[in-house]
């Protein structure tokens, strides 16, 4: 059945869900330890975190 044989609303609702779909299929987070206290982070939490990590590095 060519793609012309189906309403415009149909095609237009099915590639929204598949939009949707991928929006809720995120990577997880890639978490790495801090230098200093070992507490994981993902990157902008560690940007913020590291210049107020109190811990010695290397703990």
């Amino acid at each position: 059945m060519p793609l012309s044989d189906y309403p415009e609303d149909e095609i237009v609702a099915e590639a929204f869900r598949i939009l949707r779909e991928r929006r809720r299929s995120a990577k997880p987070k890639n978490l790495k330890p801090c230098p200093k206290c070992g507490k994981l982070f993902g990157v902008r939490e560690m940007r913020i975190h590291i210049p107020r990590c109190e811990l010695k590095e290397g703990i």
